[in-house]
């Protein structure tokens, strides 16, 4: 589903984190044709996946599941992504690790290697996660780790980013980054409802 959103053609990083700044300096902060910002959320079956498209940057938040009965990245993410015509990738906003979020990673990095991923800075202190990217082949230097608080600003499109705290051994829905985007629009990975009301 599409929503409208402030248009704008320049994309800036305003990171309170100088690593992630790194890992999104040379993919945004530059000008880009001005295009209407638009924000789709994708049907995925259990877990989801929404594409917002502004300042000709394209970005994921989450990537669609994966289970012993369907990779919802190559059956769902990728038939949708290119009906929409993007040719590229160049973040991925990773909410958490579990495989109804995190699953269809395989496919879109497969199609777009040379996506940057951005996730809760408290997940690289748990091996899962760490070792799905690394299985993916996805560098080091390709990865931002977020602090508890970021903001990027693409085009006219503002995106705040929440990571709360990650604690070793609980669920990991309860470390899901938050998004929440100018227009309105919020993105909660799993987040449980008691945390999204703080961040709301």
């Amino acid at each position: 589903m599409p929503y409208g959103l402030p248009s704008g053609g320049r994309v800036r990083v305003l990171a309170s984190s100088a690593a992630v700044a790194a890992v999104l300096g040379g993919v945004l902060a530059w000008n880009v044709p001005k295009e209407e910002p638009r924000l789709t959320f994708l049907s995925v079956g259990q877990g989801s996946c929404a594409v917002l498209r502004a300042g000709g940057r394209t970005i994921l938040f989450d990537a669609g599941p994966k289970n012993q009965f369907v990779d919802g990245g190559e059956r769902f993410v990728m038939p949708k992504l290119r009906a929409m015509g993007v040719k590229r990738v160049d973040v991925v906003v990773l909410s958490h690790p579990d495989m109804d979020h995190a699953g269809g990673l395989e496919s879109v990095m497969k199609a777009y290697p040379e996506a940057r991923i951005l996730t809760n800075a408290g997940f690289a202190q748990e091996p899962k996660l760490p070792e799905m990217l690394t299985s993916l082949g996805v560098s080091k230097e390709r990865i931002g780790w977020l602090p508890p608080y970021a903001r990027l600003q693409v085009g006219a499109v503002q995106i705040d980013l929440a990571s709360p705290v990650v604690v070793p051994g609980a669920n990991d829905n309860d470390g899901s980054v938050l998004a929440r985007i100018s227009g309105g629009a919020f993105i909660g990975g799993d987040a449980p409802s008691e945390v999204e009301r703080i961040y709301r």
